[in-house]
């Protein structure tokens, strides 16, 4: 809706746009595995799974800058038309429906807001669902068999995590 708008090649609307790209394509794969049923303790399974709970860390905050930074973008432009100009997304009164919207009012309140209050409870959501993940990775090397527990990697992971510390 904003990139006409935009200038062209400006830097934030690459940085959304790597950032959607990246983590879209790593969540479909990680659905895709469990959709297959594929065990969380296979290799591809493992990978997946650790770059999807591991790059939102960076990604998502990433993602957000941008999409903020082009939406400034919007509302610098829309500021530097002059005011006979029809602005664009506005609608002035006097009109059919007599009402108006400003765009550049919803810019400079309602987008800001919106992140600020929405973006905080999905991240925490994604770091309890990155939680989760990891006690199931856990879980899943718990039930490695007897034969391989003599490898010092996996009796060290088994130390550390014994079957109560996985319950809490």
């Amino acid at each position: 809706m904003i990139l006409p708008i935009v200038p062209r090649g400006h830097w934030a609307v690459f940085l959304t746009c790597l950032c959607w790209s990246v983590t879209e394509v790593i969540r479909f794969s990680f659905y895709s595995l469990k959709l297959l049923n594929v065990s969380p303790s296979s290799f591809s399974n493992y990978i997946i799974g650790g770059l999807r709970y591991n790059l939102f860390i960076i990604l998502y905050p990433l993602g957000v800058t941008g999409e903020l930074l082009s939406c400034y973008q919007v509302w610098q432009y829309l500021g530097s038309l002059p005011d006979q100009q029809p602005k664009p997304f506005t609608v002035t009164m006097p009109n059919p429906l007599n009402i108006s919207f400003h765009f550049e009012a919803f810019l400079l309140f309602c987008v800001p807001l919106v992140y600020a209050l929405c973006f905080p409870p999905l991240y925490m959501y994604l770091w309890n669902q990155r939680a989760k993940h990891n006690l199931e990775i856990q879980r899943s090397y718990l039930e490695v068999p007897l034969k391989f527990k003599h490898y010092k990697p996996l009796r060290d992971l088994l130390r550390l995590n014994s079957p109560g510390d996985c319950d809490q």
